[in-house]
Parts: C-alpha cells; sequence; structure tokens
C-alpha cells in the first residue's frame, strides 16, 4: 500500500520543488556587487590613509605637549629626540623619545624617558625641513623652545592623496600646530 500524497491547499507541488537562483539572476547579482565595491574600495582606502595620517600627526603632536608641560612641571629642560636622525630625509620617522637628563650630561641613559614612540608605520615619513635638519627639540622650563625661529616638521605617507600630507610648526613658544597640505 502505498502512502497518499499530501498537498496543501493552494500549492501547487511543482513550483515547491523549484528554487534557487537561475544563471542570468546570479550573473546580474555578482556584476552589480563588482560595480559597488569599485566606488567603495578606494574610498575605504582613502578613510583608512586619513585615519593613519591622523594618529601619527597627534602622537608626534603629543609628545611634544607632554615635553612642554613636564618642562614647565620640573622647572627644568626636556628634551624631544629623533630615535634614529642618521637617515637625513626621515629624521622623526624612525621614532622619538621625550627624555629628562637627570644626571645633566647631555646624553641620554637609562631611566631618563618619559615617552618614547615607535617609528611610523605604512612607509610615513617625519622631518624637519629647517637647514641643517633638526633631530632635537629642548624645551626650556618655561615652556619655551630654545630655538629663535619657528620649526616645520612634514609628515607625509606614500601615494597621497588630497589633503592626506600634513606639516607641524613649532613655534619658539613652545606650541605646535597642525596644517593639512594637499599633497605634490
Amino acid at each position: 500500500m502505498s502512502k497518499p500524497r499530501i498537498h496543501c491547499k493552494g500549492i501547487d507541488p511543482r513550483a515547491a520543488r523549484s528554487s534557487g537562483f537561475t544563471l542570468v539572476e546570479l550573473v546580474i547579482t555578482v556584476a552589480l556587487a563588482a560595480i559597488i565595491l569599485s566606488a567603495a574600495v578606494p574610498s575605504f582606502r582613502d578613510l583608512v590613509q586619513n585615519n593613519r595620517i591622523t594618529a601619527q600627526v597627534n602622537e608626534f603632536v603629543t609628545a611634544l605637549n607632554v615635553a612642554r608641560s613636564e618642562a614647565v612641571k620640573r622647572g627644568a629642560t626636556l628634551r624631544v629626540t629623533a630615535l634614529d636622525g642618521s637617515d637625513a630625509s626621515n629624521e622623526f620617522g624612525m621614532g622619538w623619545r621625550v627624555w629628562f637628563d637627570a644626571d645633566g650630561d647631555n646624553t641620554f641613559d637609562a631611566g631618563e624617558e618619559l615617552r618614547e614612540s615607535a617609528a611610523l608605520t605604512g612607509g610615513a615619513t617625519l622631518d624637519s625641513v629647517s637647514v641643517p635638519a633638526v633631530t632635537e627639540l629642548q624645551y626650556l622650563a618655561s615652556g619655551l623652545l630654545n630655538i629663535g625661529a619657528a620649526t616645520t616638521f612634514e609628515l607625509r605617507i606614500p601615494e597621497c592623496r588630497g589633503n592626506q600630507a600634513r606639516d607641524v610648526t613649532i613655534l619658539p613658544t613652545g606650541r605646535a600646530t597642525i596644517t593639512s597640505i594637499a599633497c605634490a
């Protein structure tokens, strides 16, 4: 004895068996996805680049502000020094150190650092446009820099687009300002 077939009322049994996409529907969906992604990927890349350069410039300016405020607080000179100033085209790109010369020997000794930053990521460069290039800044106890004129540092990234370049200008008063610069 065979089992009777039970059908839901109003549903065609042939329609219940066919499901899925046709080849034409799949091709159209993939084409639309490709068009949408081709527009979204460059925008996402710009977003990542903008966030990276903003974070890097903010980290540098924060180090300068820490050095300035600590110099005033301690009533002594604090220094911001490039970790590897040997590369004339990327003085501070290899990182920097904020330190206090506790023993007065004008050289960095273990335990004198207040803050240290690692090298910039993504091929970014941070270099002084002063001649000669600046590899150390000294904040005096008054919060002023030991320089007579403003000093500018250029932060650049590879494949820069739009206004992704940044300049950091440090005035003799010790105050740092950030300027967005159009990529060359």
